[in-house]
C-alpha cells in the first residue's frame, strides 16, 4: 500500500524495497528529497538514513542506450 503511494508521487519513476531498504528513482526534478521526507513525515514511517546521489554518466548512458560505457 505505501509502495503504490510513493509510486503516485510525482516524477517518482520506480520504487524497490528489499531487506530494509527503500530505494525511489526520481525522473527529474527540484525537491524530490524534501517530498520524499514531507511524505515519510506524513505516514508516520520512520527512518533512519537517509541518502540522495545523482546519476553517474554511466547510468544515463546505460538508461538511454542500454548498453555500459567502455573504457
Amino acid at each position: 500500500m505505501i509502495l503504490s503511494k510513493i509510486k503516485e508521487l510525482e516524477n517518482v519513476e520506480d520504487v524497490q524495497y528489499s531487506n530494509n531498504i527503500l530505494l525511489v528513482t526520481y525522473k527529474k526534478g527540484k525537491n524530490n528529497l524534501v517530498d520524499m521526507i514531507d511524505f515519510l513525515k506524513k505516514e508516520s514511517i520512520n527512518y533512519n538514513k537517509i541518502y540522495s546521489e545523482r546519476p553517474t554518466l554511466n547510468d544515463v548512458f546505460l538508461e538511454l542506450t542500454g548498453k555500459e560505457l567502455r573504457d
